[in-house]
């Protein structure tokens, strides 16, 4: 039984999506993501169950030998910025679709990522509320001398969790 429902229809990524968003019975929140395939409105379930290529919680630790993909939380606060042999790190919490687990992970103060990151979160802006949290598709690779659960964004895909076509299978 859904008690609260709306829909949202959004051109993001070059795909066309359609987001249900409620709350179950038990006052749980969800949020199912469906998408145009092949003339089809499709239920999206990679993006709805928040599908990693390698879990959070199993990540910490992980040799990586390439870049994975991470639907994810993102947060973002001032005392996670940090400065390591003259370089300024933008750290950002990446936690996992239950928003419990997470890592960390960083990306250089400045870079094109940053920026975009930033100026979602409205990070550091005069006017307008900052956001504490969002959704994003990631790509993470192990950040050398770091600790096991530090990781370097390679790239931000998309802020939301369906991805633009083709983008999954890279």
């Amino acid at each position: 039984c859904f008690q609260v429902a709306m829909f949202n229809f959004l051109l993001q990524g070059k795909v066309g999506e359609m987001t249900f968003t409620g709350v179950r019975k038990d006052f749980r929140d969800f949020r199912a993501y469906f998408v145009r395939e092949n003339e089809e409105t499709v239920l999206d379930v990679a993006a709805t169950e928040g599908h990693c290529e390698v879990p959070i919680v199993d990540l910490a630790g992980e040799a990586l030998a390439k870049p994975v993909l991470l639907r994810c939380w993102l947060a973002k606060e001032p005392n996670f910025d940090a400065r390591s042999d003259q370089a300024l790190f933008s750290w950002y919490q990446v936690l996992a679709p239950n928003e419990v687990d997470f890592v960390w992970a960083y990306a250089r103060v400045g870079s094109e990522i940053d920026e975009t990151l930033r100026e979602a979160f409205n990070y550091g802006r005069l006017f307008g509320e900052r956001k504490k949290q969002l959704r994003a598709s990631i790509r993470v690779s192990n950040a050398l001398g770091f600790n096991d659960d530090e990781f370097v964004i390679d790239e931000l895909i998309v802020l939301e969790w369906v991805l633009p076509s083709g983008e999954e299978t890279r």
